[in-house]
């Protein structure tokens, strides 16, 4: 099951080299190493400014993910006035075509590194080809370093497995270009949905007990 775990992992999770663009494009998350490699990124000279994305996720504060994403930033020394912050989208088409609008006050993107969760990292890419072919985006996921690999469990094999279900039908809908699922790693999805299954079985076999009584 790792080796099916890996197969998909590697086909959801693209990395490209990160060189100098426009602008760090980060994805509204709640995983912490979003804002963290999006600040590595600025900190490291290879984009002038940073752009935070996200609406409202009925955070208790009242904050957006786009006004979360830019406090973390900011607490992880990107100047407040370098960081771009969009507060109005609610899914990732609306990341990318009201974030890319949100940066051209400052700036007319050519080319984003594109920081998101892991497991997101091919989708935001292929929305973006979508929506501005004209803008190289490259995936910089959300990891501590190149090549990290998470370990499988069973919450992660479903997050992997929606994954691979949203390409194929968010690209049959037009809202990405996501291109063909390679055979090895379609193979792989059906491995891990297969022990998926029987696990799901046993946990649902599990919770069943048999009721009691006092006497």
């Amino acid at each position: 099951m790792a080796r099916a775990f890996g197969v998909v992992w590697d086909h959801l999770v693209p990395a490209d080299d990160p060189v100098p663009a426009d602008a760090v494009f980060c994805f509204g998350s709640r995983h912490r190493r979003v804002a963290a490699v999006a600040a590595r990124l600025h900190l490291d000279r290879l984009a002038p400014w940073v752009l935070a994305t996200g609406g409202s996720d009925d955070d208790p504060d009242g904050l957006t993910e786009g006004d979360r994403l830019a406090a973390e930033l900011t607490g992880l020394g990107v100047p407040a006035e370098r960081i771009v912050v969009e507060r109005s989208a609610r899914h990732t088409g609306e990341n990318v075509t009201l974030g890319v609008r949100a940066l051209t006050d400052v700036v007319a993107p050519r080319r984003l590194l594109l920081v998101s969760w892991p497991l997101a990292a091919r989708r935001c890419r292929a929305t973006f080809r979508a929506h501005h072919p004209d803008v190289e985006a490259l995936a910089v996921p959300a990891l501590p370093r190149p090549g990290v690999r998470w370990a499988p469990t069973w919450r992660r094999i479903g997050f992997a497995l929606g994954e691979l279900d949203r390409l194929d039908r968010y690209a049959r809908s037009g809202f990405l270009v996501a291109g063909e699922i390679p055979p090895a790693v379609a193979d792989a999805a059906t491995i891990l949905r297969s022990a998926r299954a029987v696990h799901d079985g046993r946990e649902l076999v599990g919770a069943r007990r048999p009721s009691t009584s006092a006497r």
